[in-house]
């Protein structure tokens, strides 16, 4: 993800004006964590919040959001799928998607898979952190892996990998006694878009993230 937000910064999509962030599998997530389906708040605030934080991330603060939930497992007590609309205060629109519910094969758990349009090109995340770059009429593909570390595994590892530098960027922030880019306040701001997205899905309306 720093290297698709490299590639925003350079400029070389143009000016971002949509894209799609999309977080879908049907990975047992119960097995492992069986408290999650009596959660009444399941699917924003456990993986739709990541993909909610990466929206922000690429494409700047919301002005609005509009939300859809669904609960397509009746075994469970909270929504297992929600799709929301976001306007940005640039002007840009995203789609997020987060399910527990994609039919799908192969799965890409826990792979998030976006698309994102600008002014003069694109950025498409495929599956296998493959990309496909559109810049000015020409387009590229690029392999975003990493090496994999002898202590992590192929399909966790960009997981895995993610942690060991949120981690270090912690720590080298602390030393030097500055905020994490993560810190805090911006963490409650996507939280604020968390909670405007379950009002949104209640009242059935677009809501303003609140965040004082």
């Amino acid at each position: 993800m720093q290297r698709i937000k490299a590639v925003l910064d350079r400029g070389d999509i143009g000016a971002i004006n949509w894209a799609r962030l999309s977080f879908r599998t049907a990975f047992n997530v119960y097995e492992s964590q069986p408290y999650l389906a009596k959660e009444p708040r399941l699917c924003i605030l456990d993986s739709a919040i990541h993909v909610l934080d990466l929206a922000r991330f690429f494409m700047g603060e919301v002005e609005r959001i509009s939300c859809e939930t669904q609960k397509r497992n009746p075994a469970i007590a909270g929504e297992d799928t929600s799709t929301m609309m976001l306007r940005h205060k640039s002007g840009a629109v995203s789609l997020v998607e987060a399910t527990y519910e994609a039919k799908r094969l192969p799965d890409v758990f826990p792979e998030t898979l976006l698309e994102i349009e600008g002014s003069a090109g694109s950025v498409i995340l495929l599956p296998g952190q493959r990309a496909i770059i559109t810049s000015r009429d020409k387009s590229y593909e690029e392999d975003l892996r990493s090496p994999i570390l002898p202590w992590t595994d192929v399909r966790w590892h960009v997981s895995q990998e993610a942690v060991l530098h949120a981690n270090a960027h912690f720590l080298d922030r602390f030393l030097e006694g500055r905020a994490a880019d993560t810190s805090g306040e911006d963490n409650l701001r996507t939280f604020a878009l968390v909670e405007a997205a379950y009002q949104a899905a209640e009242t059935h309306c677009s809501v303003r993230p609140e965040f004082s």
